[in-house]
């Protein structure tokens, strides 16, 4: 979504996490990683370190310091608390679960911990965003939007959708973001493709 966002032209090559694929370019198999100019990179943080750097023509962070550290900031509470919780603690479960076949009910009975731990850490996120918009730190498209755009896709695909009615901000943030070309452009293939 970032390259989509920077203008960066690029091959998009899918590898499921923990795949052999995934693993021939990251230690830890996870995702993603980049190739370019052979250069490797792996997480998050480093390719986007790397891409600020080299394609600063299109910036993902406002120019002042304080601005920038906003972002990153943002960022590593995504990734940290957000991504954990509504990912591990919802989404993987509840797949997991339908695809065993359990019952609705106990899905919803089994995800109650999670529901709650990623509702709080909405909320606490919730805090965070910019009033004046449209995007989640003021008003230019940065790395915080690309971030947290594709956990919520992949919540509101699921049946606890419903937590996202206790972050107004957020939800109003991510009606509007779903339209953004780089979104569109890149939720082929994943969970939130189903929207």
């Amino acid at each position: 979504m970032g390259l989509k966002a920077k203008g960066i032209s690029h091959k998009l090559k899918h590898a499921p996490p923990h795949s052999d694929e995934a693993r021939s370019h990251h230690p830890f198999g996870r995702i993603p990683s980049l190739q370019h100019n052979g250069h490797e990179l792996f997480e998050s943080a480093a390719i986007v370190q790397y891409l600020d750097a080299v394609f600063s023509n299109h910036p993902l962070r406002p120019a002042d310091v304080f601005g920038s550290a906003r972002v990153t900031q943002f960022c590593s509470a995504v990734s940290d608390y957000i991504f954990n919780s509504v990912e591990h603690g919802v989404i993987k479960p509840r797949l997991k679960a339908t695809e065993q076949k359990t019952s609705e009910d106990k899905i919803a009975q089994m995800l109650t911990e999670g529901v709650k731990k990623a509702t709080e850490f909405l909320k606490a996120l919730e805090s965070c965003v910019d009033a004046d918009g449209p995007f989640l730190l003021g008003k230019q498209l940065t790395w915080a939007d690309l971030y947290l755009a594709p956990v919520l896709a992949d919540l509101v695909a699921t049946n606890e959708r419903y937590i996202m009615d206790s972050v107004p901000k957020i939800q109003a943030w991510f009606a509007r973001f779903r339209k953004e070309a780089c979104f569109i452009e890149t939720v082929d293939g994943t969970l939130a493709a189903s929207l």
